[in-house]
């Protein structure tokens, strides 16, 4: 059942955490987990695989009625406890987090569904707070929240752009989780939080697209924190990824940008001059690292992927040869049936001809 689960839990959790799912979903997706009580309190902890959730909280421990739902992330684990004892919970583990290495932030008790949203935002407030001071754990109090401050904000941002560019995926994580829980709760409405996330966002981007090419860029979101949330977790993981393969390899992933631009642009006219611009080198040191990372010089390559794509078009898709010639970049249909013949070893028509072509 988790793994099924798990399919849609982010989903989930990022409509949960912004309360943008109604009470009658909650109760369905946490029957699915065989959840039926409504009161508890959310944590957030660092340091806790998937696998070590359930012995964690249930092996040994005298806590009566403990019913347990968790979301996974790559830098935290949120987990939702459902029973009518958190304090007594919070107790205990306060005093367990030190033994198995954790890092835990505990959210304020919600008293039925409708309360999960500002438990999680505590919690993840709280486990910000443990992170940033080292420490094992910490419960929210009201103390923990900053009053509105332009110069914080600035600072966050700074940060999580820095530690994104270093690969530090975690620790990005962790910033980019305190920016918007801070602007978020410092902001009277949220298009006001919606306003000065996408500015802070659509620096990060400038930033990381300046340092790190060849990234998709699609626009920062501007409909919901929700959104702007999983869309900045979301280029912070491909940036760190990108800064990790650029460490192994800096050409290797710009060959693999090449590879699926020509997939993609098969149709248009290819050159190495134009390809090496891409990539930003020079088109004679381009051709030469075109045998290590594509196999063969470019134009070998160019052939090779497009009368491959030409044969499955006639063979596959039910083009026509001048169709399949169109598609792969060729405006003289004869020219390409030479070419085909050539690499294939018979003519296109032999496997797909229509009265037009015979003409």
């Amino acid at each position: 059942m988790r793994e099924v689960l798990n399919l849609f839990s982010r989903e989930f959790f990022a409509a949960l955490k912004f309360g943008r799912i109604s009470e009658e979903a909650m109760q369905s997706y946490f029957s699915m987990q065989g959840i039926t009580l409504q009161e508890g309190i959310a944590l957030v902890i660092g340091g806790l695989e998937e696998e070590r959730v359930q012995p964690f909280f249930l092996q040994g421990r005298s806590w009566g009625k403990l019913q347990i739902s968790y979301f996974p992330s790559v830098d935290r684990m949120t987990v939702l406890l459902f029973t009518n004892q958190s304090a007594k919970v919070v107790e205990q583990i306060a005093g367990l987090d030190e033994e198995y290495r954790l890092v835990i932030g505990t959210g304020l008790p919600f008293a039925d569904l409708t309360a999960i949203p500002h438990s999680i935002t505590t919690a993840s407030i709280a486990y910000t707070h443990a992170y940033r001071q080292n420490i094992h754990f910490q419960r929210y109090s009201e103390v923990l929240r900053i009053p509105k401050d332009r110069a914080q904000t600035q600072q966050l941002a700074t940060q999580m752009i820095g530690l994104t560019l270093e690969g530090k995926r975690e620790k990005a994580r962790t910033i980019a989780h305190e920016l918007l829980d801070y602007v978020n709760l410092t902001s009277e409405r949220e298009q006001d939080a919606l306003d000065e996330l996408y500015e802070f966002f659509t620096l990060f981007v400038y930033e990381i697209s300046k340092n790190l090419p060849l990234l998709p860029q699609d626009k920062v979101p501007r409909s919901s924190v929700m959104e702007q949330e999983m869309y900045v977790m979301d280029r912070i993981d491909l940036a760190c990824e990108a800064v990790e393969r650029d460490k192994q390899d800096r050409y290797e992933r710009p060959f693999a940008f090449i590879r699926q631009y020509v997939a993609d642009h098969l149709s248009m006219s290819l050159t190495s001059e134009d390809l090496a611009a891409l990539i930003g080198i020079n088109t004679k040191y381009f051709s030469q690292l075109c045998k290590t990372y594509l196999g063969s010089p470019f134009v070998e390559y160019l052939t090779k992927v497009r009368m491959e794509k030409a044969y499955a078009l006639l063979s596959d898709e039910g083009c026509t040869v001048r169709e399949a010639a169109e598609k792969t970049g060729f405006t003289d249909t004869n020219y390409f049936s030479r070419v085909f013949r050539q690499y294939h070893g018979h003519s296109p028509s032999s496997l797909k001809e229509s009265p037009a072509d015979k003409e």
